[in-house]
């Protein structure tokens, strides 16, 4: 490919409620690489585990008429008085509810946009997105998945609640060319609409924001690919009537995810080697076994209880991030 390589614009950030991003602009291989790089979680697994047990242990003595007491049963024992054994099962299954939907509070987040300088988490302040972005939790396999996709460049990895028997990944495709913010809803529409709207069908606005890789500890099932195609142009494929400039060139705003350099940050980084992308990125080569890099196995993990209700199809939500 003629020309400067194309970079692609991310924001992080540290927490789900933090609001300023942290703006950066990458590289392919960065942005593959972070992509790739699972960030091992064991602590907050542990946290979460205390919790559920504790709240099955106040369940269980309100099914046996014991006064244990403490925050977890009084929850459950007012819940009872207010409406009988059914109401307390609810009350039970909200708290299991929270406590093992705690990781969204506390996995890191990023968007592939570029901020206005000086903005916040807000699709307002988005100037343009560097990737499409597709959550799949539906259980759909993993290489059915991919397969719609081999015609350009993308990267599969599975995400915090992934079990073998249910997967639950994110597919991402890096773009040749940004969109604009206000370009954004047409795209995506046309991308979940190519995935047979298997991948999550509730429609992203251009903050929408993803928790980077994580998992629970070493042995959980895990698997990343990276495919080597074309990069997706939305304007040669006819998607978009303009793109956006490219981003700036912004100083790397110090240790990050993404260079697998943050000291704060324990991870499994697959592959061991620094991923390198290859003149064939950008070509129309066809791809062949070898542009697989696939990995992980082991037992699976308990399932993830997803949230209910009905989402505001343009909010900046947090119902996505794993």
């Amino acid at each position: 490919m003629a020309g400067r390589p194309p970079r692609f614009a991310v924001a992080t950030f540290k927490r789900v409620f933090e609001t300023t991003p942290t703006r950066d602009v990458l590289t392919l291989e960065e942005l593959t690489a972070g992509l790739m790089r699972f960030i091992l979680k064991p602590k907050l697994e542990r946290q979460v585990a205390r919790d559920v047990m504790r709240i099955e242990e106040a369940w269980a003595a309100i099914e046996s008429g014991e006064r244990l007491g403490g925050r977890r049963w009084s929850i459950l024992r007012r819940a009872e008085k207010r409406g009988g054994r059914e109401e307390a099962r609810r009350a039970y299954e909200r708290l299991l509810q929270k406590a093992r939907g705690r990781a969204k509070t506390d996995l890191r987040i990023w968007s592939p946009t570029l901020y206005r300088e000086g903005g916040r988490r807000e699709s307002d302040d988005v100037v343009h997105l560097s990737c499409l972005v597709l959550d799949y939790d539906s259980g759909v396999p993993i290489e059915e998945a991919s397969a719609q996709w081999t015609e350009w460049y993308h990267v599969v990895h599975t995400t915090w609640s992934h079990r073998p028997e249910h997967p639950k990944f994110r597919l991402v495709l890096p773009l040749a060319k940004p969109v604009l913010a206000e370009d954004w809803r047409p795209f995506w529409w046309w991308g979940a609409e190519r995935a047979g709207m298997r991948n999550d069908p509730a429609l992203k606005s251009p903050a929408s924001n993803y928790a980077l890789p994580a998992i629970r500890g070493r042995e959980q099932p895990r698997q990343a690919f990276v495919r080597r195609a074309p990069l997706l142009d939305p304007l040669r494929e006819g998607l978009v009537k303009r793109v956006a400039d490219p981003p700036p060139d912004l100083p790397p705003p110090g240790p990050s995810h993404w260079r697998g350099d943050d000291p704060d940050e324990k991870f499994v980084d697959h592959p061991r080697e620094p991923f390198v992308a290859a003149e064939p990125l950008f070509v129309s080569d066809e791809p062949d076994e070898s542009d697989f890099d696939l990995f992980g196995d082991g037992e699976a993990n308990a399932r993830e209880e997803r949230e209910g209700g009905e989402p505001d199809p343009w909010a900046d939500e947090f119902d996505d991030l794993f």
